[in-house]
């Protein structure tokens, strides 16, 4: 288990893991009901003021109490019983409006996000986008969608402006085509293995570091993100 440690209660993981969504409610003697965002938010808040630290640490995520300690966290509140009082003003200030979120993992690394809208659930995205250049992250799936499936021509989308004015079909294919059939297999299921790995962003340009020594890098341009280098 990790401590938590002694930034104020605002800025800990306890405040960013809430589950508002999918949390399960319930009192002594009655049945179990379904929780909404709001009033999984309002027992949280209401164990808060009560003091009751335990009932506040059964509404944290699962993976958050696989980290920490239910004593811990307790212990944690008692000792800053300021900075609970003063997450508890803000936390019933707002916000006025809750935005509900989910994703759906799917296939190879696929991520299908839905919101809610006007008491329906709606897709974020068309799921039939699989070039989708919209993120790094998008960028990354798709350049390695199009490796695998020998698109050279969707190819040169992920080409910075500098290199496309010059590069060709035929350099595309030069480049992972059957000549290059090992290499490319190779780098397919090296970047399929870390397609999950952190990016970090900066501007328009960010990177991802996978395997020992190797880097993903992109550039943003005309809106939508390019491989700069895949090594």
């Amino acid at each position: 288990m990790r401590a938590l440690d002694q930034r104020p209660l605002g800025w800990t993981p306890l405040a960013l893991s809430l589950i508002l969504a999918g949390a399960v409610a319930t009192t002594a003697g009655c049945p179990q009901r379904v929780a909404t965002p709001k009033t999984t938010l309002k027992a949280y808040i209401s164990a808060l003021e009560a003091g009751d630290y335990s009932r506040a640490y059964d509404l944290m995520s699962k993976s958050f109490r696989k980290e920490y300690d239910r004593d811990e966290f307790i212990a944690h509140h008692k000792r800053n019983k300021s900075d609970v009082k003063k997450n508890v003003s803000e936390l019933k200030k707002g916000p006025s409006k809750l935005v509900v979120k989910a994703q759906f993992n799917y296939g190879e690394g696929n991520l299908l996000r839905l919101v809610r809208e006007g008491g329906a659930w709606k897709l974020s995205l068309d799921p039939v986008s699989f070039y989708s250049q919209r993120t790094p992250q998008e960028a990354l799936r798709s350049f390695v969608r199009a490796l695998e499936r020998r698109r050279y021509k969707l190819l040169l989308r992920f080409v910075p402006n500098q290199w496309r004015k010059v590069m060709t079909v035929a350099d595309s294919k030069r480049l992972f085509g059957k000549d290059q059939l090992e290499a490319t297999q190779h780098l397919i299921r090296n970047l399929k293995a870390n397609l999950g790995n952190k990016i970090d962003v900066k501007g328009d340009e960010a990177h991802m570091l996978y395997g020992d020594s190797y880097k993903v890098e992109f550039k943003r341009e005309d809106g939508v993100w390019k491989i700069v280098d895949a090594d």
